[in-house]
């Protein structure tokens, strides 16, 4: 609702310092209650639910005949809000069997220990394993603006690692891994079909609006980013396959219908826009570095505004 109140402002010609002053306003207002916002789980379709914690980190539960799996839990304080929640679908705790992560970072990932304790399997790609097994720098705690939160507690039992490729059989379910690092050496994205929609479970890889995740840590590597963008474009679950007469056929890239990043809004449509934009703007990201200058990160709203509004010459796009 924000993102969206942001592009109008911006096509009504506000700075950029104006529209964060509006935005804090806006927030205020919902906080209030003067602007009323459902919280509480929002179903997004059947049997997949998103759970509203702090208004930015967005956690997900799915529904199978063998249990709930959790997506990206966050932040331990974040866990009396998710078991709430949870009870307020018919669901207890203990029901969580599974926690799905997309990366090791500590907004992500903190509470996989305390879902671990209570009996949930942690899942993590094998790049990212080390980094929630030791709680390491890697996960980014130092980052945590409340210092009393700023720690990572290792996770250290039922902690199994996946690869790219792997396809996650959750009973009813059944999710395909695809590895998207650059944002950290394990993120990860989750592909779905639920309710005849192609779901794509982002993490921090690829937002609404082709808004990319933070790059400020010294790991980080636009490269293998643009790599994985690219990598989600053509992504196709089936892979290379003959036909009757035995001559090699390549399946159609999938059609994403729904994409469930782990911030901003969700999209429940043009999924490839989204993915096309965010090609766009690391593509001019890699170019400014190289030019030696220190470009981090680009908010997508002002970035093609801007563009627009100076009839910029069209972004040179970096293949891989």
């Amino acid at each position: 609702y924000i993102d969206l109140n942001n592009y109008k402002w911006r096509l009504e010609g506000f700075e950029w310092n104006e529209i964060r002053e509006k935005a804090k306003e806006l927030d205020k207002k919902i906080d209030d209650g003067v602007i009323p916002v459902r919280k509480g789980p929002l179903q997004i379709v059947e049997g997949i639910w998103l759970i509203d914690v702090d208004g930015q980190q967005n956690i997900y539960v799915l529904a199978t005949d063998k249990g709930l799996v959790l997506i990206d839990p966050g932040m331990e304080i974040f866990s009396t809000k998710i078991i709430e929640q949870i009870q307020m679908l018919g669901y207890e705790k203990n029901d969580v069997r599974w926690v799905l992560l997309t990366h090791c970072h500590v907004d992500h990932a903190q509470s996989a220990s305390f879902w671990s304790e209570n009996g949930a399997k942690i899942l993590i790609h094998k790049n990212d394993f080390n980094a929630i097994a030791t709680g390491n720098e890697i996960t980014a705690w130092w980052t945590v603006h409340d210092e009393k939160d700023r720690y990572f507690p290792p996770v250290k039992k039922d902690l199994i690692a996946f690869e790219d490729g792997d396809v996650i059989d959750f009973g009813s379910l059944k999710v395909f891994v695809c590895h998207t690092p650059g944002h950290t050496p394990g993120s990860s994205c989750f592909y779905l079909r639920k309710e005849e929609k192609n779901i794509l479970i982002s993490g921090d890889t690829i937002f609404h609006n082709g808004k990319h995740g933070w790059m400020g840590h010294p790991y980080v590597d636009y490269e293998a980013y643009i790599n994985s963008l690219w990598k989600l474009k053509n992504f196709a679950v089936e892979g290379k396959v003959h036909n009757e007469e035995g001559r090699l056929m390549v399946r159609e890239p999938i059609k994403y219908d729904i994409l469930m990043p782990g911030h901003t809004a969700i999209s429940m449509d043009m999924v490839d826009r989204d993915i096309n934009k965010g090609i766009e703007i690391m593509s001019y990201t890699i170019q400014e570095r190289r030019k030696g200058n220190d470009y981090q990160w680009t908010e997508p709203y002002s970035f093609f505004a801007e563009r627009i509004y100076s009839k910029a010459e069209p972004i040179r796009i970096e293949y891989r």
